[in-house]
Formats: structure tokens, sequence, C-alpha cells
């Protein structure tokens, strides 16, 4: 990725699936990739929307796509 956009329709960053994770990647972009596997960087997500109906998720994302 050249630049990161954020998608403001799926809420998240666009980014593109590495076919060999880390090991495929070299030099300069190297630096752009987000590693899963530190600690603090996680993308496992929250457990707050758990206990949100569908139709309350559904209006805090849209009230988050207005912030």
């Amino acid at each position: 990725f050249e630049q990161p956009v954020f998608d403001q329709q799926a809420l998240g960053w666009r980014f593109s699936v590495l076919e060999k994770g880390k090991a495929g990647v070299t030099g300069n972009a190297r630096t752009r990739v987000y590693d899963t596997t530190l600690p603090g960087y996680s993308n496992t997500g929250h457990t707050f929307g758990d206990v949100l109906e569908d139709a309350q998720r559904q209006a805090l994302l849209e009230y988050l796509k207005t912030l």
C-alpha cells in the first residue's frame, strides 16, 4: 500500500493480505506491515459489542462514522 486510506463505509483501513506473511516483505515496505503478533497489536477486537442487539450495534457504527 502506497498510502493508508481509511474506508468510511467499512470503518477500517484498506489493506492487502500478504501471501507469505512478514517473510514475503523486505526493505522499507516491511515498516508498513501491521504485525498482530506483537503485544498490544492484536486484531481480536473488543467484547463491548457482544451485549448489543443488531439494531444497537448498527446505530453505534453509524454514530462512529460521524466522528
